[in-house]
């Protein structure tokens, strides 16, 4: 097109000169001025944090040498923060109360109930009682009726 013909024959415009103000040495920019902050905020409460980790950690690697089991698993990588189990248990419990359901399983049975009806488009059982599932990917999921877990469908 024209464009590209614009570009070769060279009429497109040069790029506009930058005012880049006086060249500033780096060295010069990373010499301290004296004025600086340069306190240790947060560095002593890492290692204060990192002292009771480690502290945790060789905890209960004695406890579990102590009791024989060589083989017990420190957990480190799962651990879950305080108050966590409980707070999804309060959410449940106060969802129970509300909707004047006992038993919070109830809850979650209604939550997936809630979420099955959404979009009629995207769910449907079919006449095996196998429960279909696409999800906003456009992915197809699938639950054989009894099961509790969703199982990706692959369409080889």
């Amino acid at each position: 097109g024209t464009e590209e013909d614009a570009f070769y024959a060279g009429d497109i415009p040069n790029a506009p000169e930058l005012n880049m103000g006086k060249r500033i040495d780096l060295d010069d920019l990373m010499k301290s001025k004296g004025d600086e902050f340069t306190g240790s905020f947060g560095k002593e409460e890492f290692d204060e944090f990192r002292e009771k980790m480690t502290d945790d950690f060789y905890q209960e690697s004695d406890n579990a040498i102590r009791q024989g089991d060589h083989q017990a698993e420190i957990r480190t990588s799962n651990r879950v923060f305080g108050g966590a189990e409980s707070d999804v248990d309060d959410a449940k419990r106060r969802i129970a109360e509300e909707t004047g359901m006992a038993n919070p399983a109830e809850v979650e049975e209604v939550l997936e109930e809630e979420y099955e009806d959404e979009g009629d488009d995207n769910y449907s059982i079919d006449e095996n009682g196998v429960e279909w599932f696409e999800d906003e990917d456009g992915y197809w999921w699938y639950r054989e009726e009894g099961q509790t877990d969703w199982q990706p469908y692959d369409e080889e």
